[in-house]
């Protein structure tokens, strides 16, 4: 028999109960390996359970929680940015730029019995108009030199008008903005009917008709000036003042028979679109002073008769100019409706123009393509009945 040394019973107690912790480590280990489990997107498995994100199985809260720091926790939880809708693409413009997209326009045209001792302007009678563009503003000397410079409209730096008596013509002369470098964003002015018919040409375009106009500067409020009902002031309206008639004194011109008090430091023509208050309802500028407007229509008196699309009378030894200037002096002159026939062969240093265009028509919605209707079913054949002979 070999000999065997006695252990301590302690040491042996000791060897024993490592043992059997050991044992029991490794079997309690051996229970909690969990049984993998499928997680759906966005989890994972997490001692058999699935927990979101980077949360892990708690046994002692019995839940999934968040273990780790708390910035990346925070990170964790929040929610992943909004991918906003791209916002559609801006409706491209139907007019050229500078002008502004008329619609909708019926109005009465013309002056009510009453309104004004004028013959000219009533009866007043119902016009309905197309859609159309509009300059905002008159058009300036250098827009005017541009198309003169490409050779397609004509140089024009002088007036032509019979009634200004011949001493005073190179006064008028120099009003002309035409030839003058310090006046390009003046409207041009000093041309005649043809020459800004021309201009409106080589754009696209054509001078508006007298409806067209009026609509413009007036509104369907059918305004008695293009801002409203106010009296004319300086701050809306640049027309003869203190320096309008500085000017005339200084250069020895026929005064007009009357004037507005106070200065809007203009003497004649200002800058285009510079009377900003004065805009009419559509924000067209200038329709009432600076300048009076050609408009593409033969002189002619108004009917009762409503209209669509009018364009004047067929024919007259007159175009109409519509707006007042800066040489009126009355409120009358600046009214909407204030017309005045004028040779088409005159050149005014108070007479310019504005064009019209038609707008871009807008695309139309698709539609749904049409589907033939099936064919009807064949009707069933029917079997001729039998004749019986009788017995």
């Amino acid at each position: 028999m070999r000999f065997v040394p006695s252990l301590h019973r302690s040491s042996l107690f000791t060897l024993l109960g490592a043992v059997t912790l050991l044992g029991a480590s490794s079997h309690a280990q051996h229970r909690r390996r969990p049984t993998p489990v499928t997680c759906a997107a966005g989890e994972h498995d997490s001692d058999g359970h699935c927990c979101p994100g980077i949360e892990e199985w708690v046994p002692a809260r019995t839940r999934c929680l968040c273990v780790d720091s708390a910035d990346a926790c925070r990170q964790a939880v929040a929610p992943p940015p909004v991918a906003l809708p791209t916002p559609p693409p801006a409706p491209a413009s139907r007019c050229p730029e500078g002008m502004v997209l008329i619609e909708n326009a019926v109005f009465n045209m013309g002056a009510a019995a009453g309104q004004t001792g004028d013959r000219n302007e009533t009866p007043a009678h119902r016009v309905t108009l197309a859609p159309y563009c509009i300059d905002r503003t008159e058009v300036s000397a250098h827009r005017y030199q541009e198309c003169a410079a490409s050779g397609q409209c004509t140089t024009s730096s002088t007036v032509n008008f019979p009634a200004i008596p011949a001493p005073q013509l190179p006064s008028w002369n120099q009003l002309c903005n035409g030839s003058r470098a310090d006046r390009a964003d003046h409207p041009m002015n000093c041309v005649d009917w043809t020459q800004a018919n021309a201009y409106c040409r080589s754009r696209g375009g054509r001078l508006p008709t007298e409806a067209e106009w009026e609509f413009a500067a007036r509104g369907a409020e059918t305004r008695t000036f293009p801002w409203g009902e106010a009296a004319p002031s300086l701050e809306r309206v640049n027309a003869c003042d203190a320096d309008c008639l500085a000017l005339i004194t200084r250069h020895n011109l026929s005064r007009p028979a009357a004037s507005f008090p106070g200065s809007d430091s203009q003497a004649a023509t200002a800058p285009v679109g510079a009377f900003t208050p004065g805009a009419s309802q559509y924000g067209v500028l200038d329709m009432a002073g600076n300048v009076m407007e050609w408009t593409g229509d033969w002189f002619g008196l108004y009917t009762a008769a409503p209209a669509t699309d009018p364009t004047g009378a067929p024919s007259g030894a007159d175009r109409v100019a519509r707006g007042g200037h800066w040489y009126s002096g009355t409120a009358a002159a600046l009214r909407t409706t204030a017309r005045v026939p004028a040779n088409p062969s005159f050149r005014l240093a108070t007479l310019g123009f504005r064009c019209v265009h038609s707008p871009v028509e807008p695309p139309l919605p698709p539609t749904a393509v049409p589907v033939d209707p099936p064919p009807p079913p064949l009707p069933t054949p029917v079997e001729p009945r039998r004749r019986h002979r009788g017995r």
